[in-house]
């Protein structure tokens, strides 16, 4: 039997994806003219799946055969569609599966798929079926607006997971990127190109974000930015959005230096083409805030926080839902600045303005009446604060079920409010390892969110004195920061020094000298010399030189944490207290008298924390992660790339 001309087309098409699970729905999409979208994605969160919708889609339409838009590039009819596949079934090119949800798919042997790429090499057929395949993959990848069809929202989540993988062997066979650039003219009839292209790679590098594989995401993107570059030039705003988005997968993996240049590419390149109070704009001083803030630059962050707030009071008005997530992150902020209580009226006018527009049980609100909550502990107001807390929990089981990674952090949340206002550690216990079963389950055993519940429930079990049940727990939470983020990541140290503080109260010295040593190093590395969290360790390696009777080594330490934390706080800050307090109890025992109790007594300190409870050390790198644990007992909210406002970005009409 001679295969149908739509059959070779078909076999075509599915010879450039992976040979498994190949959706049939890919050819119930017409693709009359290319509708992808490329995305920019504002810093988002690794630790929790809230965030907004707020991607800012630029559509690009393809080309025709006169380089002109508009022309219909490929569309089946349904009946046309099941005569060709079942032509193909019967000669044993193809067998049919039954996808995830029950929906019909394909298989093809991959011998089958290196002939089919051959002949459609050598009858000059090669670049069009190859575009076709790139347009109706790009067609199907989640990448527009609304939940379900953004890549970085759970909703979209199953989508992505089907297709990505073949999207991952497409990029295997598409032509150089240099080539893509230039599309030849059965590229262009088939409606692929360089534009094309990185529109579906940009799409899957933000799905794979925001499941925490930020390594894989960064090839993605840099490779999307690459062909933009070469399809646009250097100055168009899909570039801007491409440096946006491989910008805040590096800020992800704790390169914040090297995201800095290129979200203010973004930004100049935005302001030039666009102008300085164009929403696109505003996104991306946004953007560039929330950098600022992991780097620890407050002053520059409430600057660019107010000119982004102020162009979206004139691009939308004063109760748009971009004017809650800026008030909502400046909130933070004021928290961050020991300004807690300015912070308050802000978190209630952000509540004010998605609960008009969301209503009263979206997880939007949900999301703000945490911030207010959180805030609330920190202010020591914890009987106003645990009802909150509930409602919280309540809406996101109601409106998203009750194992979905939002009700993980509820959990957190709240666990830390009754372990800290009722002292019940049993049922705070029963909580996070709830939180923990559903974020294993959502996300399998090594992401962030994994290993922020790990570290609470070690946090727990050391603080009840159960430190053989701790060390694992947090061993486990070292390897996966490594694995996922890499050995020289900000939250790799800070976790470094959670374990070494295990290890010390354990009497294992020596390992928790070189774990407190190796952090010092990748703090060093990624904050420079002066910063609070390089003294934080500091302090902690002198401690534990004092305590071995080392105080000749330790007193340098001591003496240059001290010093970082005087250039930047009051003298009477907490922190510098603390730091004074120790680097007197190593003079004193240096001059071998002893100190007053009173007086010299050293003890750890955290960077983050004001008045916080002495056996926890998590910095405030890590704090992003483990926000439901460390920002309740520290009375602090830290900004860093926080959960709750990840994203800023407006939707083009």
């Amino acid at each position: 039997i001679r295969p149908l001309p739509l059959a070779s087309v078909i076999m075509g098409v599915l010879s450039y994806y992976a040979a498994d699970n190949i959706p049939l729905d890919l050819f119930q999409i017409a693709l009359p003219t290319f509708p992808g979208s490329l995305s920019a994605a504002s810093t988002t969160s690794t630790h929790s799946s809230r965030h907004f919708d707020s991607h800012a889609n630029r559509s690009i339409a393809p080309y025709d055969s006169n380089g002109q838009h508009g022309q219909t590039v490929f569309s089946i009819a349904p009946i046309d569609l099941s005569d060709a596949v079942m032509a193909l079934v019967d000669m044993g090119l193809l067998s049919q599966v039954e996808m995830d949800g029950g929906k019909p798919g394909l298989r093809v042997h991959w011998l089958v798929q290196e002939m089919m790429r051959a002949r459609l090499a050598e009858e000059g057929h090669d670049d069009a079926m190859a575009g076709l395949a790139t347009g109706l993959l790009a067609q199907a990848f989640p990448g527009g607006a609304g939940e379900e069809n953004d890549p970085g929202m759970e909703a979209s989540w199953s989508r992505c997971a089907q297709l990505l993988p073949h999207a991952l062997a497409l990029f295997e066979h598409i032509p150089e990127d240099g080539e893509l650039s230039k599309p030849s003219s059965a590229q262009q009839r088939a409606g692929m190109g360089g534009r094309e292209v990185a529109i579906l790679l940009n799409q899957s590098g933000l799905y794979l974000k925001a499941r925490g594989d930020v390594k894989e995401a960064e090839k993605l993107l840099r490779r999307g930015l690459e062909i933009n570059k070469l399809t646009y030039g250097p100055g168009h705003e899909n570039v801007a959005v491409s440096l946006n988005n491989l910008a805040s997968v590096l800020q992800d993996k704790g390169w914040l230096f090297e995201a800095e240049p290129l979200f203010m590419e973004a930004l100049k390149i935005d302001e030039k083409r666009k102008g300085r109070t164009h929403a696109d704009v505003a996104r991306d001083l946004f953007n560039l805030g929330q950098l600022f803030q992991a780097m620890g630059r407050d002053d520059d962050v409430e600057t660019l926080f107010h000119r982004a707030l102020q162009i979206n009071v004139k691009n939308f008005g004063r109760s748009h839902v971009n004017i809650a997530i800026i008030l909502n992150s400046m909130g933070q902020l004021y928290e961050k600045t020991d300004r807690g209580p300015e912070a308050e009226p802000l978190y209630r006018r952000a509540l004010a303005i998605d609960k008009a527009r969301y209503g009263k049980r979206h997880p939007y609100v949900a999301r703000d009446m945490e911030a207010l909550a959180k805030l609330l502990v920190a202010l020591d107001r914890k009987g106003e604060a645990e009802p909150l807390f509930l409602e919280v929990l309540l809406i996101d089981e109601r409106t998203l079920g009750p194992d979905h990674p939002d009700v993980a952090a509820n959990l957190n949340n709240l666990a830390v409010l009754v372990e800290e206002n009722r002292g019940d550690f049993a049922q705070s216990e029963k909580l996070k390892r709830r939180a923990l079963r559903i974020d294993e389950q959502c996300f399998g055993p090594d992401h962030p969110n994994v290993a922020r519940d790990l570290n609470n429930l070690a946090l727990l079990l050391r603080a009840t004195g159960r430190l053989r049940e701790a060390e694992p727990l947090m061993r486990r939470v070292v390897d996966i920061f490594e694995k996922s983020l890499g050995p020289d990541h900000q939250n790799v140290a800070t976790t470094l020094n959670n374990l070494a503080d295990l290890l010390r109260e354990g009497g294992q010295n020596e390992e928790a000298e070189t774990l407190y040593r190796r952090a010092l190093k990748v703090d060093e590395k990624n904050f420079g010399l002066e910063h609070h969290t390089v003294a934080r360790d500091y302090n902690n390696l002198a401690l534990l030189l004092k305590s071995t009777g080392r105080y000749k080594e330790a007193e340098p330490y001591a003496r240059r944490a001290l010093e970082i934390l005087q250039a930047q706080l009051p003298d009477n800050h907490p922190w510098v207290e603390r730091a004074r307090s120790n680097l007197v109890a190593i003079e004193v025992d240096l001059d071998h008298t002893k100190a007053p109790v009173d007086m010299h007594t050293t003890s750890e300190f955290d960077l983050a924390v004001l008045g916080g409870q002495a056996h926890q050390s998590e910095g405030t790198n890590l704090w992003d992660l483990f926000d439901e644990e460390a920002q309740s007992r520290a009375r602090q909210q830290n900004p860093l790339k926080s959960k709750l406002f990840g994203k800023l970005m407006n939707k083009k009409g």
